[in-house]
């Protein structure tokens, strides 16, 4: 790989989570002298909160806020790659799934994004099932079944605001919608697409054919869409592939962040990275030198836990059906078989209902009053429905969920902010174990032979990370904790010529990050009380 121009080039990850957003400046240097490997270095520019709205009795994304914010944090990214003696020289967009923006004829916006945890989908799903089975939809899409899935989001619009969807004459999911604010093109980007619900998954070729990557065009199920009663009309008609450079930026973004301020900055391009966050995150995984996509299981933690394996083609079976899992676009065009799992929301909402109680507690401070507490106590299944439910959409606090699932189940609630804390941490880590099994059973492989790597924000939880070891009896490679950015930044390189493709890209990544390797306790006791604290979960879970 000799002869890579990397020395000037810098690029701008924008990471935007469920709860905040951030922006880390990336460029690379060689690993040693007379090296033709690269290292990639990361600084953090700037970080701002997504801040859902509460109006009228709906949650919306203030998604032109957030985009103020992304121009802002472009502005500051070139000033600090120009203080490094660097050129800004692309950004690429990562966002979460499912939810979308509504465009009119002249391609305005019509109006804020609805949130994922608002309550217009409130049995949708179970009524778009009237129409067509539930079997059906699987085995047409293979996408696991979520009630603010993008299929079901636009049919509780077609039922309950059909004056909205009948102004529309354009969709876009969130990650291309904040990239044609930047650039004016509309696309939809393979892993972001994938997770809508309304793609046909049987006409993906195989990955051996070599000819999935020529298809241009969503494979949209029009069957699936006329049954449902959806509008086809809406949906974007150009498929781009996990690196493709859309353009430059309008010359009015270029104008307000001031990019063409220094003589030497060239325009400013726009690249589909990813644009879904998870797809990122394993795209951020570093890969060993005679390592394959598939050889791991991967959990990005955060608000949501993703868990699951890299596949070259989506796994639609009896099987996988039952498991609840999913085949979603991954980086390199191959799919993400995983499930999502309720992930640190469990935390995150506890902590807003102890603040709001007056106790105010940072989430460092809440995982050491978790790690002193006494374990087992009791247990829940992070995905039962009332947890998934937004405080700020009027759900009852967490801890007062959580008391009355223990109460329902025959369990002590948990008490002290310690103890709910590790209810919520061992719980996620049995439901790793969980999921894991299935994962195991629907690849024919040993779950104990799964290294699993976890990395993103939730990684920084060394608890949770400890006990997802113990739970899951099984070798956790931690790290990095930037995966989403890392995978963005990494795709962004691709496009710029610094790699013939993603997976040489990760190859140079393992060569200079060592994931902390945390590995589950072979005491005879400990493996003893983690088997029955599980066999107390199943029975738990298995209660409603």
């Amino acid at each position: 790989m000799a002869g890579r121009q990397a020395d000037r080039q810098a690029f701008l990850a924008l990471d935007l989570g469920a709860e905040s957003g951030r922006g880390v400046l990336g460029w690379f240097k060689p690993q040693d002298p007379g090296s033709t490997g690269l290292r990639l270095e990361m600084v953090e520019v700037r970080r701002f909160p997504n801040r859902p709205v509460h109006v009228l009795g709906h949650l919306y994304w203030d998604v032109l806020a957030l985009f103020a914010e992304i121009k802002e944090t472009i502005r500051q990214a070139a000033e600090r790659a120009d203080s490094l003696g660097l050129r800004l020289v692309s950004v690429g967009v990562d966002t979460w799934a499912v939810d979308f923006g509504l465009l009119d004829a002249e391609g305005h916006l019509l109006a804020n994004p609805l949130h994922y945890r608002d309550g217009l989908t409130a049995g949708a799903m179970e009524r778009a099932w009237e129409r067509v089975p539930r079997r059906r939809i699987f085995e047409r899409t293979g996408i696991q079944f979520l009630p603010f899935n993008t299929i079901y989001q636009l049919f509780a619009l077609a039922e309950q605001k059909p004056g909205l969807l009948g102004q529309a004459k354009g969709l876009l999911m969130m990650g291309e919608l904040f990239t044609y604010f930047l650039t004016g093109e509309r696309c939809a980007e393979f892993t972001n697409v994938t997770t809508t619900q309304l793609l046909d998954a049987g006409e993906w070729p195989p990955a051996a054919s070599g000819a999935r990557f020529r298809i241009n065009r969503p494979p949209w199920d029009d069957e699936l869409l006329n049954a449902l009663g959806l509008p086809a009309n809406l949906l974007p008609q150009r498929l781009v592939w996990p690196g493709t450079v859309l353009g430059e930026l309008l010359p009015e973004v270029h104008e307000e962040c001031g990019l063409l301020a220094k003589k030497e900055q060239q325009p400013v391009r726009a690249v589909a990275v990813a644009l879904h966050d998870t797809a990122s995150a394993v795209a951020g995984i570093p890969l060993g030198e005679h390592e394959a996509p598939w050889d791991h299981a991967f959990l990005s933690s955060g608000t949501w836990s993703l868990l699951g394996l890299e596949v070259p083609d989506p796994v639609i079976t009896e099987a996988s059906l039952e498991a609840g899992l999913s085949n979603e676009g991954s980086a390199s065009g191959h799919f993400l078989l995983l499930k999502n799992v309720a992930g640190l929301w469990l935390v995150q909402e506890c902590r807003r209902a102890f603040a709001a109680a007056g106790q105010e507690y940072g989430y460092a401070e809440l995982t050491e009053m978790a790690r002193a507490a006494a374990p087992f106590r009791a247990l829940i299944d992070p995905d039962w429905p009332e947890f998934a439910r937004a405080t700020a959409a009027g759900a009852a606090p967490m801890p007062e969920r959580i008391r009355r699932y223990c109460e329902m189940t025959g369990q002590t609630p948990p008490a002290t902010p310690g103890e709910i804390v590790r209810t919520c941490l061992e719980s996620l880590a049995l439901k790793y174990r969980w999921v894991l099994e299935r994962l195991a059973a629907v690849t024919g492989r040993r779950r104990q032979e799964m290294r699993l790597h976890l990395v993103g924000g939730g990684s920084a939880n060394s608890l949770l990370n400890r006990l997802t070891a113990e739970a899951a009896n099984t070798t956790v490679l931690v790290g990095p904790q930037e995966a989403t950015a890392t995978g963005n930044l990494l795709l962004q390189a691709v496009a710029a010529g610094l790699y013939p493709d993603l997976t040489a890209a990760r190859r140079d990544l393992a060569a200079t990050i060592a994931p902390e390797v945390v590995s589950p306790d072979p005491d005879p006791a400990t493996r003893a009380a983690w088997d029955a604290a599980y066999d107390s979960f199943l029975r738990f879970m298995t209660a409603f």
